[in-house]
């Protein structure tokens, strides 16, 4: 049975005059390839007009089914506001390809608008070489903590559902967010409530260190195809924890430190500080920076280091 041609349709749909909310309905029954697949032939008001009555949802998994120069070039017509936040909503994967194909001033304005989950994200990934499968790796997946029963797992589910929607497989992880083993979304939902998830879950689950080659990877991993075809980036995400932990607690450091730099140095020019910029304006700032750049791949802060030792010793 040959896959129908909704283009038609959908054109039809897009170039009526129904009411945005009649519009919206009739085009969320369509799968988000098929709309991908009309952007191309529609004119810049139309895809403005689509990205206007769509939510963020639908217009994030539309632009992940869109190529990613394609996909640049298509929220460059937008508002940036707009733009930053689909990129939010957008598998961070597929976040970093598309910024790959802006230009620089253009990502780095973005990458500062996109909420702090997303650009924190981001970072990991960035920090992987591209042969690593650390850089394939997706951020849209659920870890709980193994020694909750039943019941605390399924409102852990909950909590995390909201933003994360890959929930087919499930990641165990110790109190340090060490990767413990995995579970089937299905058993969670079957078992006893009293039940302690031990009983379930499957701590032989096969598994990669996000430095691992993709090819070596591939080569491990290929008497496992139905894990290759359905979990293996959800694997490779489920080092997020351990890592965006370790970034959570590296930037908390690097953030006392700062404060006690600015208090403790004399020399410092504290009346550059205000009601409107405080000292802890001026440390996110730099934190933003410095992420920024491990997204670029440039983890280089000399210009930085120039301007605050311009701003803080004249």
């Amino acid at each position: 049975m040959e896959n129908k041609d909704y283009t038609v349709e959908i054109l039809e749909i897009i170039r009526s005059n129904t009411s945005p909310g009649i519009m919206r309905s009739r085009l969320e029954d369509y799968h988000a390839n098929d709309l991908a697949e009309v952007f191309p032939q529609l004119k810049i008001t139309e895809r403005r007009k689509i990205c206007r009555i769509l939510d963020l949802d639908m217009l994030s998994d539309i632009f992940e089914h869109i190529d990613e120069q394609a996909a640049a070039e298509y929220l460059d017509e937008m508002d940036i506001k707009k733009a930053a936040a689909i990129l939010s909503a957008m598998e961070t994967d597929a976040v970093v390809d598309v910024l790959q194909m802006m230009p620089k001033e253009k990502k780095n304005l973005l990458i500062e608008l996109m909420d702090d989950d997303a650009r924190k994200d981001m970072a990991i990934i960035a920090s992987f070489d591209e042969e690593e499968i650390g850089s394939r790796m997706t951020t849209n997946c659920i870890m709980i903590r193994e020694n909750l029963t039943v019941k605390q797992a399924m409102s852990s589910l909950v909590d995390q559902a909201a933003k994360n929607d890959n929930i087919s497989t499930l990641f165990m992880v110790t109190e340090d967010n060490t990767f413990y083993g995995a579970m089937d979304l299905k058993d969670l939902i079957i078992a006893r409530r009293e039940s302690l998830l031990e009983d379930l879950i499957a701590t032989s689950y096969p598994y990669v260190y996000g430095n691992e080659l993709i090819d070596d990877c591939i080569e491990r991993l290929k008497d496992y195809p139905d894990f290759l075809a359905a979990h293996s980036i959800s694997v490779a995400g489920s080092a997020k924890g351990k890592a965006r932990g370790m970034m959570e607690r590296c930037f908390g450091k690097i953030r006392g430190e700062l404060h006690a730099a600015l208090r403790e140095d004399k020399n410092v020019d504290r009346s550059i500080f205000s009601e409107t910029f405080r000292e802890e304006d001026l440390i996110e700032h730099i934190l933003d920076t410095i992420t920024i750049s491990i997204i670029n791949g440039k983890p280089d802060c000399a210009t930085l280091t120039e301007i605050l030792d311009r701003l803080l010793y004249r």
